[in-house]
């Protein structure tokens, strides 16, 4: 089994910060200005020449707490609704269907965990 993993952040303004974490983390009593997500890519070569690919994403969000009375922190750490994850998968699910040559199997999805395969 042979496997490849990256890793790398990106800065986020606070619309693209919204965009991407729970609507849980969104009800937190803080003025967001935007945030940073830390992306985890692992690849693994399974038989018969299919791969996994799964895709993990976490947020850190930056703002000010509107409760005047709360311990001042730094960053938050919050939880990811998928739509950062599902967005990579989208455009490798088009690279590899596009890269795939006629009559072979088209690449498999699960949203739920992030994971593709494909042959």
């Amino acid at each position: 089994m042979t496997e490849d993993s990256w890793m790398f952040s990106r800065e986020l303004d606070k619309d693209e910060l919204l965009r991407d974490i729970t609507d849980e983390a969104k009800s937190k009593r803080v003025e967001w200005t935007g945030g940073t997500v830390r992306v985890h890519v692992n690849t693994s070569q399974l038989p018969d020449g299919y791969a996994r690919t799964i895709i993990r994403a976490n947020f850190r969000g930056y703002g000010r707490n509107l409760d005047q009375f709360a311990m001042h922190q730094e960053y938050w750490e919050l939880d990811s609704n998928n739509n950062f994850e599902n967005s990579i998968v989208t455009v490798l699910r088009t690279h590899f269907n596009a890269a795939s040559p006629a009559g072979t199997p088209q690449t498999g999805i699960s949203l739920g965990t992030s994971q593709l395969a494909s042959e």
